[in-house]
């Protein structure tokens, strides 16, 4: 039954009372009773409309530079993405902080700027801390449709005190008395992408433990057994240790090499 037609069988219904079991005075606060419930049923049956998505999305959630040297620049780049069917187009991009943070591309010259449809566009945020202490800030984009902030977070530092700061690290711990394994350890201030690979001393790859894998910041393990990817067991010998640590969203991988040898 329609909601109008229940809402008058509503009013029929205590129309039809005899009055002999209802006053006159009650019958109109009765009537009102009726008509609310009927316009609290309607606004429940009401499905809400859920917001319509973003017409842009960032690749990250946080823009995270650490401690850094003043006067020292780094870079960290940011993926934009039009997640719509249609092209849509990026009026303004800009940091609020622009004593400490820049976006050197595109410039505001270059702006309005327009995305495809599903498309991408690769950008770079650079902070350089002119004064100590913490920074942060935001990136705004403002697009035709809506907009979005992205935070960005730095901070400035004396040369002297950013070498007492955790580096990231590759460590080899050779094998004790009664045991057989080597133990290799990654270690990463940030989350980052990580290679390891092991090479005899001709250069030809042995053992791989992480092909470009994301691992996260701490400390990950792995054992090394003296042997090949095959489980062969490795001939006596100089061989070498190689990582490549590649903090997200940085674009900035570091490379280290140790020495392994088995007797």
């Amino acid at each position: 039954m329609p909601d109008f037609e229940r809402f008058l069988a509503r009013i029929t219904l205590f129309e039809s009372m005899s009055l002999t079991s209802m006053s006159r005075l009650v019958r109109p606060f009765i009537v009102i009773a009726v008509v609310s419930f009927f316009i609290t049923d309607l606004s429940v049956a009401q499905p809400k409309t859920p917001p319509p998505p973003p017409t842009f999305m960032f690749n990250l959630t946080k823009v995270k530079f650490g401690a850094q040297s003043i006067g020292v620049q780094s870079c960290i780049y940011v993926t934009i993405t039009n997640t719509t069917a249609a092209a849509q187009t990026i009026k303004k991009l800009y940091v609020a902080d622009k004593e400490h943070y820049a976006v050197p591309s595109p410039s505001p010259q270059m702006m309005p700027m327009v995305i495809q449809a599903n498309g991408s566009l690769v950008i770079s945020i650079c902070f350089k801390p002119n004064t100590l202490g913490d920074h942060d800030s935001y990136l705004t984009l403002i697009g035709t449709k809506d907009s979005l902030t992205l935070p960005i977070q730095g901070k400035g530092l004396k040369s002297e005190d950013i070498a007492k700061l955790p580096k990231n690290d590759l460590v080899v711990i050779k094998p004790a008395k009664k045991k057989k394994d080597w133990i290799f350890k990654v270690e990463l201030v940030n989350k980052s992408r990580v290679t390891l690979q092991l090479f005899d001393d001709l250069g030809i790859l042995v053992q791989t433990y992480s092909n470009n894998d994301v691992k996260p910041e701490g400390v990950t393990e792995f054992t090394f057994d003296e042997t090949d990817k095959g489980k062969k067991k490795l001939p006596a010998g100089n061989y070498y240790l190689r990582a490549v640590y590649d903090e997200v969203g940085k674009n900035a991988p570091q490379k280290f090499t140790k020495l392994v040898k088995i007797k």
